[in-house]
């Protein structure tokens, strides 16, 4: 997951429990050429891939990230966290072929350990240059970034009930998720759904060390797990950019599913139009960062509000949340 991060990094320098449903088997019902990794990334040498993971590791601990003891804190519990996997893993779910691709610097992907165990290090390393602070309080800024843009949407749009259960869609190892039950500390609820069997159980690990009230499964967004009306507010954090622009539209449909009436949907990920000025400025970068990332091309072209609108999304607000990302929100 280095290399990706190493990468998507490089860039941003510069309330009642659901129920949940059977679990349903997935197929790769769409476009196979367009899931296929980017042909420059596989003629890549090793080399270089090496060279450039060094590369993020040691810019991320002079930013003062402290990468080593992060990343070896998870590999020191690998004897816990893998039978965390084994309970917890849904054994008859399949991955989408475009998620067994190699991406983020990983030649499986997010389907394995050294991913699992990279994940808090290099996503505290993505904001660690944002603004003129520590790389801790520079990630709390632009995670309570997107908690704040929430709440002011809920007071314009008369939203009262908002915080009564929360999905956390696509959520890693569980940081995005952790800084929503520290935003709202009152919910009823509060899931975490991710497709990584491994970072999943470290997300479990984690709630179970912190004692938590976080409830993490392991499945889909693309087919979520849970009944019609689960859940008064979904966020997706870090997401779209990576995926399919089809499989974008497919999972906007199930979170208008799975989301309450008058619920909120705030998805934070990057802009478009902002990333595209900031790259102009470094090709290399550009170019390092467009080739771990397989579909980042029709992400650029992707009509974000278009798509939530013919979903049946209302009440549309695009804000600017950081030098790099944006949050869009709707309401059901």
């Amino acid at each position: 997951m280095i290399v990706l991060f190493l990468l998507f990094i490089y860039v941003q320098s510069f309330v009642t429990k659901p129920i949940v449903r059977n679990s349903i088997q997935l197929s790769d019902a769409f476009n196979t050429n367009e899931q296929k990794p980017p042909n420059t990334w596989k003629l890549l040498s090793q080399a270089f891939k090496d060279k450039a993971r060094n590369w993020f590791i040691k810019r991320a601990i002079k930013t003062g990230v402290p990468w080593h003891d992060l990343t070896d804190y998870y590999e020191d519990n690998q004897r816990i966290l893998k039978m965390i996997k084994e309970v917890s893993e849904n054994k008859y779910l399949e991955y989408p072929l475009y998620y067994k691709q190699p991406f983020h610097g990983y030649e499986e992907g997010n389907l394995n350990w050294k991913a699992a165990c990279e994940v808090e290090a290099a996503t505290l390393s993505i904001s660690s240059t944002y603004y003129d602070t520590n790389p801790f309080l520079s990630q709390d800024y632009m995670r309570f970034n997107v908690t704040q843009h929430i709440d002011h949407y809920s007071q314009e749009t008369y939203n009262t009930h908002y915080t009564q259960s929360i999905l956390d869609a696509g959520s890693s190892t569980g940081i995005s998720t952790e800084y929503l039950y520290k935003s709202y500390p009152q919910c009823k609820s509060i899931h975490g759904i991710e497709l990584s069997p491994y970072f999943n159980a470290v997300a479990q690990f984690n709630v179970k060390q912190k004692k938590l009230p976080i409830h993490h499964v392991h499945g889909n967004i693309e087919n979520i797990p849970f009944e019609n009306d689960s859940f008064s507010m979904i966020v997706c954090s870090f997401v779209f950019h990576e995926i399919p622009s089809e499989v974008i539209t497919k999972i906007l449909k199930e979170y208008y599913r799975v989301l309450a009436p008058g619920g909120i949907l705030a998805i934070m990920d990057l802009d478009p139009d902002n990333l595209k000025k900031n790259l102009i400025l470094n090709q290399f970068r550009k170019w390092a960062f467009e080739v771990t990332e397989p579909h980042i091309y029709k992400y650029y072209q992707y009509d974000m509000f278009g798509n939530m609108n013919k979903t049946g999304f209302k009440l549309l607000k695009k804000v600017k949340n950081d030098p790099l990302n944006c949050v869009w929100l709707g309401t059901k």
